[in-house]
């Protein structure tokens, strides 16, 4: 059995995108990002989470303390850090995940039918990023729920728990691709996939060969711009774009990169953007 540290770390929320990427730095994976509103009954200025807790898995073999320092550079608090046998989250990933509400969707644990009318997603409380508390992830739910995706081929790019991809196959989609380079995730997700009885594709990379009607990219701005030309590459004339991860402060950054896109108003929320747009040339 592999044997793991699992990091919890709490920062502002407008630094969240800098904590992970130096989590990444350490080769976490499995990042998931949770409220840590120290006060929940008082909520900041604009109603949202004012700061995140970041929960990751990181080899066995980390240098705590010098990862803590570096940690601490970037103003992070409430460091902690506790060994985790493979055997630990492997259990772990068959709990299900706390019950959410997100029209017309249902997430989590199901002990009832009584809403047989919405759209219920099955997930395991999981190691992966995606289960619909963050605000990215509600957002991409939220506007999948208002797209016609019959005979539609979709993509999700980080997918991180694979939710977006099983909504839209729930969602009437013709098909679904889920990329993670995070294999954990890609485990997690291909375990939720099964449970919900849809079939995806699953994959570590992109393959520039595919098409898509519609992608759905929820990771970090700096990683959406680096890949703008391969994004754009695989979706299709008039295909639909969405993209998610992005800060208040980047998203004219991000769609500088997607120049050949006519982007609707954004989609904010507690500082982070939903952009939405439309190719407008064939690639």
């Amino acid at each position: 059995m592999t044997d793991f540290f699992q990091v919890s770390v709490c920062c502002e929320t407008a630094r969240v995108v800098e904590v992970e990427a130096e989590l990444e730095r350490w080769g976490a994976s499995a990042i998931t990002l949770h409220d840590a509103t120290l006060h929940p009954s008082e909520p900041s200025l604009d109603g949202n989470w004012a700061r995140t807790e970041l929960t990751a898995l990181l080899p066995s073999q980390t240098d705590f303390g010098n990862l803590e320092a570096d940690l601490k550079s970037l103003d992070c608090e409430d460091i902690r850090a506790h060994s985790l046998k493979e055997s630990s989250w492997v259990q772990k990933l068959s709990q299900p995940a706390p019950r959410l509400i997100i029209e017309p969707f249902v997430i989590g644990d199901f002990r009832s039918s009584a809403e047989t009318q919405q759209v219920q997603i099955q997930l395991s409380a999981g190691l992966a990023f995606g289960t619909g508390e963050h605000e990215t992830t509600a957002m991409c739910l939220e506007w999948l729920a208002t797209q016609n995706l019959v005979d539609k081929q979709v993509l999700d790019l980080g997918c991180g728990s694979g939710i977006l991809a099983i909504a839209a196959m729930k969602l009437g989609a013709k098909s679904a691709t889920a990329i993670d380079n995070d294999q954990q995730a890609l485990n997690v997700a291909e375990t939720n996939a099964a449970n919900n009885n849809v079939a995806i594709a699953f994959a570590s990379h992109l393959d520039l060969e595919s098409r898509f009607d519609i992608v759905i990219a929820n990771i970090y701005a700096d990683t959406l711009v680096q890949y703008a030309e391969e994004i754009m590459h695989v979706l299709n004339p008039r295909g639909l774009l969405a993209l998610s991860g992005i800060l208040e402060s980047q998203q004219e950054q991000v769609k500088r990169a997607y120049a050949n896109v006519h982007f609707e108003s954004p989609t904010v929320r507690n500082a982070w953007v939903l952009l939405v747009g439309t190719q407008t040339d064939a690639s």
